[in-house]
């Protein structure tokens, strides 16, 4: 089997196989190697490449069902998820009492799919906001221990691997 792989050589001492998100592979190799050596090692290590290349694929195809019953991890802890319908005119999420509670307009509920997308937009944000703001006080707090000033923090919504294993 020929696998397809990028290969990235470099003054380095061993070899690396990584598989990103787009499940490519990824080889990091010494100057020296040469490309028949690289592929009789991908040879055998080519049943770990395809497990990688699965559970990258499930992970991606993996949906979140926002339901009452429901977990959603936050802080190391799984909290239980509460719909309700929003009077308001945007949906909202609100962590009170150890859970989500998530309002959602009426045209949302309708729709299974819609009220899952909507659910997970506002769970990003709020991951998001809370995240800037536990960096901000802690920054805050380090600031004041090394005797040092962090001018700016910035969170950004990335679509790498600690969002893949949160979704897990």
């Amino acid at each position: 089997m020929k696998l397809k792989y990028i290969l990235k050589k470099s003054n380095r001492k061993t070899l690396s196989i990584e598989i990103n998100n787009n499940r490519e592979i990824l080889v990091k190799a010494p100057k020296n190697i040469s490309k028949r050596q690289i592929e009789e090692i991908l040879l055998k290590k080519s049943k770990w490449i395809e497990n990688k290349i699965k559970d990258i694929k499930e992970r991606s195809n993996k949906i979140w069902n926002f339901e009452d019953a429901f977990n959603i991890p936050f802080l190391g802890t799984k909290y239980s998820v509460k719909i309700f319908l929003s009077n308001s005119e945007k949906n909202f999420i609100k962590f009170l009492n150890n859970e989500f509670n998530f309002f959602i307009r009426e045209e949302f509920l309708k729709d299974e799919n819609l009220k899952n997308e909507v659910c997970l937009k506002l769970l990003k944000v709020f991951y998001k906001e809370f995240g800037k703001t536990y960096l901000e006080n802690k920054t805050r707090e380090f600031e004041k221990i090394i005797g040092v000033k962090c001018n700016n923090i910035k969170v950004k919504d990335v679509k790498s691997i600690w969002v893949t294993k949160l979704l897990q």
